[in-house]
């Protein structure tokens, strides 16, 4: 008895938590899509594995359509389906793997997304790589603002 009974907390829990992270992700209006932007530290795990931990980085100035806004404080941004992003003033205070001036996009579940292109002003053109990854000039200035500013063509995805 006391199995079962353990076995259905743990179902009622996994079916609260998945249904409240779709509820989270179906809540946006139609036509609207959630990413992050990240970087990550190296940590050991029990076994003594490094592995990366991905943060999302809070009150970074982007623009997706729509004026500027900031990323929120885990890292999100919204865009509609067909507009791209610009990020502005990224910086070398930003990344925190220790590899330099880069930092990552990530989906609502934390995976890298592959393939977005993209254009710095201080002139690098790539796309992002199978963890998200994107490279940027953090030592850049232009106008007022220190830090490169890059586009995202997001409109190529969907």
């Amino acid at each position: 008895m006391k199995k079962l009974r353990s076995v259905l907390l743990l179902a009622t829990t996994i079916f609260l938590i998945v249904g409240c992270e779709s509820d989270r992700l179906e809540s946006l209006p139609k036509g609207d899509r959630l990413f992050f932007l990240s970087s990550y530290t190296i940590e050991k795990d029990d076994n003594g594995e490094e592995e990366k931990i991905f943060d999302g980085l809070a009150n970074i100035l982007y623009d997706c359509g729509g004026g500027e806004k900031l990323t929120s404080a885990k890292g999100s941004f919204k865009f509609e389906e067909g507009q791209d992003c610009i990020f502005y003033t990224l910086d070398n205070n930003m990344s925190t793997t220790g590899k330099g001036d880069e930092l990552f996009i990530q989906d609502e579940i934390k995976r890298g997304v592959e393939g977005i292109n993209y254009s710095c002003i201080s002139g690098i053109d790539s796309e992002t790589d199978e963890d998200g990854r994107f490279i940027f000039e953090s030592s850049y200035s232009d106008d007022d603002r220190v830090g490169d500013k890059c586009e995202f063509f997001l409109s190529d995805l969907y």
